[in-house]
């Protein structure tokens, strides 16, 4: 991955001693969604969890997608490992920072990946985007909710399609979960893409990060979970691996999106 503007390069490596705030979304104040028991530690994206070694996480990966798997349109999964890298602000040059997953090899856009981030070798970051997947409202929302035991549940209102366009028809739906550690603002969350490239904001009174959150649907009656987005994330371990972000070699080769 290389950045694709000089501003995106500066603002999200800048993070070396604070919190990269630039690329923040303007939020409204402390979330109240706090982990006081450590259950994020025990949460897992894709059966990725924080803290494991690459060799676990990368293992994770492709259990969870085995060959011939399909999406829930039917597409048949085609995963695609290559390396993560960020930019080195004093070289200018790309540093191995993790690795990234793509199920669409053939899809040479910024969305439908896995990205899991390392730090001493340890997982500090996992984050999917499900662009272009659908799922069932009911069954999903089910499954989330158990495998999220202790977070708490993210509320929108379902859209209806009226003339292509999508517009809130008024009623309340669960689209998603997230859980914190520490003080950290609504809506901003660590990681966010921008353009063809990636904004990474470390807040730094937030410990660790959990949100996943999709958008909802009705059409003619049937409900469904699409475009959506998790991540799970370890601030502080980030914050240490952007502080030695500048001391590390360059790498010889950077994967381009």
């Amino acid at each position: 991955m290389q950045f694709t503007s000089p501003l995106q390069s500066m603002t999200c490596i800048a993070a070396l001693a604070a919190a990269c705030t630039a690329l923040s979304p303007a939020h409204a104040g402390t979330s109240k969604a706090v982990d006081t028991n450590g259950s994020i530690q025990n949460f897992d994206i894709l059966g990725v969890k924080l803290g494991m070694t690459e060799a676990q996480a990368v293992a994770a990966i492709k259990e969870r997608f085995p060959a011939g798997t399909k999406d829930s349109r039917g597409r048949v999964i085609a995963l695609k490992q290559t390396e993560y890298t960020l930019q080195n602000r004093t070289t200018g040059k790309p540093v191995r920072a993790g690795v990234r997953f793509e199920f669409y090899p053939d899809q040479k856009t910024n969305y439908d990946f896995v990205k899991i981030l390392f730090n001493d070798g340890k997982v500090w970051a996992v984050w999917r985007d499900d662009t272009t997947s659908t799922y069932a409202y009911e069954k999903t929302i089910g499954d989330m909710s158990s495998k999220y035991a202790g977070a708490a549940a993210i509320e929108d209102y379902f859209d209806i399609l009226i003339n292509g366009q999508r517009t809130s028809d008024g009623s309340k739906a669960k689209n998603g979960f997230e859980l914190y550690q520490g003080a950290c603002a609504d809506n901003a969350l660590p990681f966010k893409r921008v353009n063809q490239g990636d904004g990474i904001s470390l807040q730094s009174s937030c410990s660790k990060a959990f949100q996943v959150k999709y958008g909802v649907l009705q059409t003619n009656g049937a409900k469904s979970l699409g475009n959506g987005y998790a991540q799970l994330v370890d601030l502080d371990a980030g914050r240490i691996f952007m502080q030695s972000l500048n001391d590390a070699p360059a790498a010889t080769a950077g994967a381009k999106l």
